[in-house]
């Protein structure tokens, strides 16, 4: 009975990954691994859309033996970023994109110059408190 439980486990899940694992990848994508150049689907939610980027062979490496590897890159990226077309300037990494709104730092700071000062004067009392090394004697107590 217990074989018969993992048989129909284990089929059922190479069904569930047949059906569903491989369908999104096989119908955003556009080439093989392999050619020159690739069409993949990106759907950027947070700009509210989908674009098509085509990507081109950047490197490739055919083992005798064992998994080729292919490294794609956006087409026109090899001379820099700026010759991908596709990029939006407004999802470039600046200080400012990084950080987070002024409320949440000031109320970090806030926290932060509140807490730090509790925490050092704690771990010092824990430090004065707890300074003496024990010995034999005084750990029989326990």
């Amino acid at each position: 009975m217990h074989r018969l439980a993992r048989r129909l486990v284990a089929a059922a899940a190479g069904m569930t990954l047949a059906l569903f694992g491989t369908s999104a990848a096989v119908a955003h994508t556009v080439g093989e691994p392999g050619d020159p150049t690739m069409l993949v689907h990106i759907n950027d939610s947070t700009a509210g859309g989908s674009y098509h980027q085509t990507f081109e062979l950047a490197y490739s490496y055919e083992p005798s033996e064992g998994t080729p590897v292919y490294i794609y890159v956006p087409e026109g990226a090899i001379g820099g970023a700026e010759g991908v077309a596709s990029l939006d300037p407004a999802f470039d990494l600046t200080i400012y994109n990084a950080s987070s709104s002024a409320y949440s730092l000031q109320v970090m700071s806030v926290v932060g110059l509140t807490l730090v000062p509790i925490i050092l004067l704690y771990q010092g009392w824990s430090y004065w408190v707890f300074r003496k090394r024990l010995t034999v004697k005084e750990s029989a107590e326990y």
